[in-house]
Formats: structure tokens, sequence, C-alpha cells
């Protein structure tokens, strides 16, 4: 932020200033010096909060503040804790550590700086962001650091000038004044008023005259303080009791000034008070409070003779403010200041930190049936996650199917929303392409939004296919004990899984192991005693390389050998068709693995062709050179190839 504001040293709260400034460095020292003074009474200091009947909340908020010392939302509510026991320099400090945790998960393409940056206040995750910077912004200006404070203020629209989701329009006028930014000020009023209206907020109509005269433009600003005295009499009053100045019978006398606020609506009123409440302090110099009075009295003439700028703008008070918008009621509530209303009496259905805009918010209230449109998905997940408990039978047939080679993917993938709408698509272009006419000039169209539709399923199927088997084998590696061999391995895929008894010559009576097979390996693992899924609940006998392996059927349907020299395995199922789908996988996946390596070889002797080629261009001879090729096999069995 040092890089983006100006030279601190034009402005005479230099010393102030830099004291307030923020970025990543400066935060981190400020943070582990405050540490480390206050290191012995920390407990003594975090503890400092007004005590009320919500002690309990603020306890747990202590309690999080504790084991989590930069946890964002909980410094927040500390920072207002402290603020209302009156403790100011806490209040700051938790504020500037909630900036400094967030300012440390910045991507490091995100800078901030740059003024490219932008942050949608619609995501709650922004909206920290957002409160920290506000409060931090009041929190230099009240230490009279107004330059910086402008400096946050155009940092905080930078993130969403568009939309500016915190009113902070509202107090840029302010803080520049109070830096001397006149030019700027009058620079950015004259760039935005043809698109955003800045004239139209009482803030803007007043400071832009006040800047004119600051600056030395005395007609400029003599004609703006009279539009600014017609658009909005009601600042008038207020301000002058606010700056404790009588004002003369006339003024008393006239309803022009008087009667503003009883016609116009809560919302102008509102906009006025909070001007008013804030930069009372600007009009308290000498110089402009007379120059104030010679233009109210002008105002009273231009009233008196008729001008129909006072009409028209009399029309646009009660038009052009019928409720105040929720951006600047945000900005209210963060202002937290006593004469400044926080809510208006309207009625208002939605929060006030919530997101406007959003495809779910409707005028008036829903349809029972689209309630239950938006409702089928979440219904069908709750019946599917309830099944152990209503249809145990049914839920068992599921999951047996589940595990079926040609099946594939689970139910409960097919289930979610997304999946499901991709299918949809394809019914329906099938059936409206059954009611088309093959001479129609749309048929190949449907055609073709039919293929695509079929190829992105298939797409989509196997990416779901591939993040479960992921996901199971990341659950099996995690289901081992003792000596775990890594499993989760780039590429490897889980074929199938199960329960085979195992003949062997030590054990007289066969003894049960639960063997993996992998698109490269067969394992076979010895059950613990822990139910199966759970951790510790499996421990690994042995891993066999598919590339040595052999298996062929013996004695019976149910017996088969699995020979991986010097190792050989007798195992068998009691159900037929089980070891019959235990070969048919083996067989498969073995052939599979033996046609993925065969592809891999003439890459292998291209590249040894590839250098050899290369080598003899220089004249010189192969044997001289050791060339290190990966053959891309396990890390056990790398080869260096010369």
């Amino acid at each position: 932020l040092n890089q983006q504001s100006h030279s601190e040293s034009e402005v005479k709260e230099d010393d102030n200033e830099t004291a307030g400034s923020l970025n990543a460095h400066d935060g981190a020292v400020d943070l582990r010096d405050a540490s480390r003074r206050k290191k012995k009474k920390k407990k003594k200091k975090s503890c400092k909060v007004p005590s009320s009947n919500t002690r309990s909340s603020e306890d747990n908020i202590e309690n999080i503040i504790n084991n989590h010392p930069y946890h964002v939302d909980a410094l927040l509510q500390l920072s207002d804790l402290c603020k209302l026991s009156d403790d100011l320099s806490m209040a700051a400090e938790f504020i500037q550590r909630a900036l400094y945790s967030l300012e440390c998960a910045f991507h490091p393409s995100f800078v901030i700086a740059s003024g490219k940056c932008r942050l949608d206040y619609r995501r709650q995750e922004n909206r920290s962001l957002y409160i920290s910077l506000f409060k931090h912004m009041l929190s230099i200006g009240s230490r009279a650091c107004y330059r910086t404070a402008l400096e946050f203020a155009k940092l905080i629209l930078s993130l969403d000038p568009e939309g500016d989701p915190l009113a902070i329009i509202l107090a840029m006028d302010f803080y520049a004044l109070r830096a001397q930014e006149y030019d700027w000020l009058l620079k950015m009023f004259n760039e935005c008023e043809p698109t955003r209206n800045l004239s139209q907020l009482p803030n803007f109509a007043y400071s832009i005259a006040v800047a004119y005269f600051q600056r030395g433009d005395v007609e400029a600003a003599h004609a703006q303080l009279q539009k600014a005295l017609i658009q909005f009499p009601g600042v008038l009053l207020a301000l002058t009791e606010k700056c404790s100045v009588q004002v003369d019978s006339r003024i008393l006398s006239s309803s022009f000034f008087t009667e503003p606020s009883i016609k116009q609506s809560k919302s102008l009123t509102q906009l006025e008070t909070l001007y008013v409440a804030r930069s009372y302090h600007v009009w308290k110099e000498s110089e402009l409070l007379p120059w104030l009075e010679n233009n109210v009295h002008q105002v009273l003439d231009r009233v008196e003779a008729g001008d129909p700028l006072v009409e028209e703008w009399a029309g646009y008070r009660q038009t052009r403010y019928p409720a105040t918008p929720r951006n600047i009621l945000r900005h209210i509530l963060l202002l937290d200041m006593k004469d400044v209303p926080v809510l208006t009496n309207e009625k208002r259905k939605e929060p006030i930190f919530g997101c406007s805009g959003s495809i779910l918010t409707r005028s008036s209230g829903p349809l029972t049936g689209h309630t239950m449109l938006r409702l089928i998905n979440f219904q069908t997940r709750y019946y599917y996650n309830d099944l152990p408990k209503s249809n145990p039978k049914l839920d068992s047939l599921i999951k047996r199917q589940e595990t079926r080679p040609e099946v594939g993917t689970k139910l409960g993938s097919l289930l979610i929303s997304p999946i499901q709408r991709v299918p949809r698509y394809r019914l329906l272009l099938k059936e409206l392409i059954s009611y088309a006419s093959p001479s129609s000039p749309e048929y190949d169209n449907i055609l073709e939004a039919i293929r695509l539709v079929e190829t992105a399923t298939e797409h989509i199927n196997s990416l779901v296919s591939e993040q479960e088997n992921m996901q199971r084998i990341i659950e099996l590696q995690k289901s081992l004990c003792g000596g775990r061999p890594i499993l989760v391995y780039p590429g490897r895929r889980l074929i199938k899984e199960g329960i085979l008894m195992k003949v062997s010559k030590k054990c007289k009576k066969p003894q049960p192991r639960y063997f993996v097979l992998m698109s490269d390996v067969l394992m076979y693992c010895k059950m613990t005693g822990v139910p199966l899924g759970e951790p510790n609940s499996l421990r690994c006998s042995c891993v066999l390389p598919l590339r040595k392996c052999s298996v062929k059927q013996v004695l019976s349907d149910k017996v088969f050998n699995v020979s991986c020299l010097p190792l050989s395995l007798n195992l068998y199922s009691d159900e037929p068709y089980t070891s019959d789908g235990w070969i048919a996988a083996l067989n498969q996946t073995i052939e599979q693995f033996a046609s993925e390596m065969g592809h891999q070889q003439p890459r292998r002797a291209g590249y040894l062709s590839s250098i050899k080629k290369a080598i003899s261009n220089f004249g010189q001879s192969i044997q001289k050179y050791w060339v290190p090729i990966y053959t891309g096999r396990e890390t056990a069995d790398r080869r260096i190839t010369n």
C-alpha cells in the first residue's frame, strides 16, 4: 500500500500516518514486537472486555483467540468488545492482527497495490477483508492520519468499484478534504459524475463546494454551494447546530430550511445526518462559516424569486430516495455513530450483510412446486444416506452391486445433481429428435448435439470413476498397519479386492487372506481382527509385480494358482463364480499391463536411436558416453542404459 499511496512527506501528519500504514513486512514486525512487549501481560490484556449478560459469548471468543491467535472473525469481534470498553489501542491491535492474517493468505499474483484486484462481496469468504479494511480505515482516521485513511478508502473502492458494497464513497470526500487533497477530489468527481451521479449525494454536493473554495476558485465554489443548499436544505440547520452556530431570524422564519426534513424521505434524512455527523469539523474553520452564511441568503433570494431549480429538486427529494440501499446500511452499521440511526423503519426482508442479486432471491414468496423442485436433489440424497437404517436389505443389495466390475460406479455418485443433469439433456435430445423430421434443417444439429452430450457423459463418468478409484486406494492405504507399502501411485488403478482362502503346507487348514488387485501389482494381506475398512485392519504380507505373475486353474473350478517365481499361491473360494471372476480379472490385468509395457519399449528405443544419431553427427563414438535413461518402471527396478 505504501507503493500505491503518494509521498507522505507532503502531509503534516507524516509521522503519524507512517505508523498507520500496512504492508506485509511492517505488519509482521509490529505484531511480533507487540507480542514480545506484552508477553507477560497477555492474559490480563486479552481479558479486558466489558461485563454484560453475554459474558459466556465473550469467554467463547477469548477461548477461540487463545487457541487460534489469528482467527479473523474472532479478532474482529474482540476488537468491537475492546472498543465498547474504550480500549481503543487494543481494538486497533486486533484489527491489525486480522489484516496481517488475511495478508499472509494472499496469492502471489494478488498484488493488492496494483489496483487491478477484484473481490466479490457476495462471497462469504471475502467479507472479512472488506470489514477489516473498513475498520482499520476508521481507526487510523481517528488518529488524524487522514491521508493514509484516504488511501485505504481508495483501496476498498478498488476491490469492487462498480458495486461498492460498503458505500466507501460516502467517506472519501471527508478524508480527501482533511488530507487537503482538493485537486484529487475534484478530478474524481468530474470523472465519476457522468456515470455515478455523485452530485445527488449530500456529502459530495457540499464537499465539492468546499474543495473549490479551499483551492481558490471562488465563483465555482459559490455556484456549487448554492446548488447544494437547494438540493439538500435539511443539512443547514443540523450543521449549524452541530457547529454551535446561531442562525439569524430570516433563516429561522423561512420554511425552505425548516420543513424539508418533514417532507423528504427518511433515507435522505439518514444520508444528511451521516454527512453532518462526520464532516461538521470541516465547517468549523473561520473562513467557511461567513461564506456559508452569505450563500444561504443568496439561496433565500432565489427561493423568493421562484427559481425553477427549487421546485425541481423539491420533487426529486420525494421520488429519488425511496429507501436506503443495503451498502449504505452496511456503512452506517460499521461506522457505529451515535448520531446516525443504524436502521430505518422500513420492513426489510433480507439481512443487511447478505448478498443481493442472488438467483434464489425473489420479490414474492416462491411457489410450492418451485420449492419441491429445488429440494428434490437433497431429498434423494437424504433417502439414500438413510438406507442403512430404513431398508438394510436394499442397502446391502446396492453395496453388492457396486462391487461388481461391470458396474464400476457407486450409486451415490450418480445422484449428484450435475451428474444427473447431463443424462437428462441426452434423454431430452433423443425425445426431441424422435419428433423431428429428417428433412428438417435442425435434424443434423440435434444429432451433433446428442453426440457431444454422449461424449461429455462418458468423460464425466470416467472422471467420477477415477476419483472413486483413487479414493478407495487412499482408504486401503489408511487401513494398513505395520510395514506399509505405498499404494497411492500416479496412474495406478484398483481392479478388484476381496477375501480368498490360501492353501499352504505350513497350515493344515486354509487361511483367509484379503487380496487387492491393482493395475500393476497384486497384494495380499492378513486381517488383524479390526473391522474391514477401519484403520489398522490389514497387515500386508506380500506385494507381487504383475509382470512376473501367471495364473492357471488347477484341480477344480474353485481352485487356481498364482505363480510369481519363486512364490506360488494356491487360492480358492467356496463360490465358483468368485474364483472365475478373480481368474478373469487377473488374466485381463496381466495382459493389459504387458501391452502397456510393450508400447513403452519402442518409445525407449526411439530415445536411444535419437541419442546415437546426435552423437554420431559430432563424429564421436557412442561408447565414450554414458547416458541415463529412465525405463518407466517402478523405483526398485530402474535401470541405467549406456
